[in-house]
């Protein structure tokens, strides 16, 4: 199969890169790092992308409020935002929202959604570990009314969150819930390898929480908003990846040794070369993923599955190349390699790891004998 982006996805590329240069452009990457641990990124970014370019809603239909663009654009968006390694709630607003519009199918969050949908509202999605439970149970108290307690340890925009919307096993099956009172809840920031994206984990003891859309479509909606937020993983995964490649080439050509530049050594040659088989590798097998996702939900659980483990290892082996093609400078805290490295590593064990998904996919064909 022979793929390429039309040229609307491609005016929506350029026009992504373009903004993301000037309102976070890569130099900046390091020193936000260092004066912001737990927030790493402008809030005025999110903002502009929410007001003026209606990202969150960019894959939503349009009678829900969205501007019905498809996963492949999505793919394109976030590829793009993983070149800045951003990390700001956008995801975790849009995935809020995709809860929503998914599970809601009476429309009876319509105002939180365009709330969410316009940015006023930032949204954070607990319980969305991959293939196990979410580590939150939901029942009903004495007066009928449902509350949630557990723990949901990785939270993606937790500790800063407006609105969280979560998924609990209710006892017969996994529910869809609206926390009635976000402020209330216990929450913390997580340490992790990754410095560029603040997650959280949140504590849940006998919250109050609001059903969202019914019993029967939940495990279906779950499968939804988890697919979705591993394509998305995906496309960031494969956008830093084309940019460790660009660092590592840029520097081969630019830096000398014995009165020659570097990327004429066989062995720099080489490696770079390796790496831009990795990325062409893994942005066909995500971009085939977000194709054969929007064409047919059924196809989530494989494709996505298989993108995910190909893109997860091409990031990590492109990142630690690049450190190795940079020399001495790239060890060092005050070039961004250091920053692409982390995000590569910690994305990798992020909804879902590498082996976990071969493993599934292993069982899968297997069992179809």
């Amino acid at each position: 199969m022979f793929f390429e982006l039309d040229e609307d996805q491609e005016q929506l590329k350029d026009l992504m890169r373009s903004f993301l240069q000037q309102e976070s452009p890569e130099h900046t990457l390091v020193q936000r790092t260092e004066n912001s641990l737990e927030r790493p990124h402008d809030v005025r970014v999110f903002d502009r992308l929410c007001a003026e370019l209606e990202l969150v809603g960019l894959a939503i239909p349009e009678e829900r409020g969205g501007s019905g663009a498809g996963l492949v654009e999505l793919f394109v968006v976030f590829e793009e935002l993983g070149r800045v390694l951003y990390g700001g709630p956008l995801l975790s607003t849009m995935l809020a929202a995709e809860l929503i519009v998914t599970a809601d199918t009476e429309d009876d969050f319509a105002e939180l959604l365009g709330q969410l949908l316009a940015g006023a509202v930032r949204g954070a999605v607990a319980g969305l570990e991959w293939n196990r439970p979410s580590g939150l149970t939901a029942s009903q108290d004495e007066s009928g009314h449902w509350i949630v307690s557990g723990v949901s340890d990785y939270v993606f925009d937790g500790t800063d969150a407006d609105q969280v919307v979560l998924f609990a096993d209710s006892g017969d099956g996994v529910r869809c819930f609206l926390v009635d009172q976000p402020e209330a809840l216990e929450r913390s920031a997580r340490e992790q390898l990754d410095l560029t994206r603040p997650v959280g984990r949140i504590r849940f003891d006998a919250a109050p929480v609001t059903p969202i859309g019914s019993a029967a479509s939940a495990a279906g909606v779950r499968e939804r908003v988890v697919a979705v937020a591993t394509l998305c993983i995906t496309a960031e995964q494969v956008g830093a990846a084309r940019r460790c490649l660009e660092i590592s080439v840029e520097h081969a050509a630019s830096r000398t040794q014995f009165g020659r530049a570097i990327g004429s050594f066989q062995a720099v040659k080489h490696r770079c070369a390796d790496s831009a088989v990795l990325v062409e590798a893994a942005s066909a097998t995500g971009l085939h993923a977000a194709w054969a996702l929007q064409q047919d939900a059924g196809q989530q659980d494989p494709v996505v599955r298989s993108a995910k483990s190909v893109c997860s290892e091409a990031s990590v082996k492109v990142a630690a190349s690049t450190i190795q093609v940079l020399g001495g400078i790239g060890y060092t805290w005050e070039h961004p390699a250091h920053l692409f490295y982390r995000r590569a590593i910690t994305s990798r064990q992020t909804m879902g790891t590498t082996w976990q998904h071969r493993d599934d996919i292993a069982s899968q064909l297997f069992a179809r004998g």
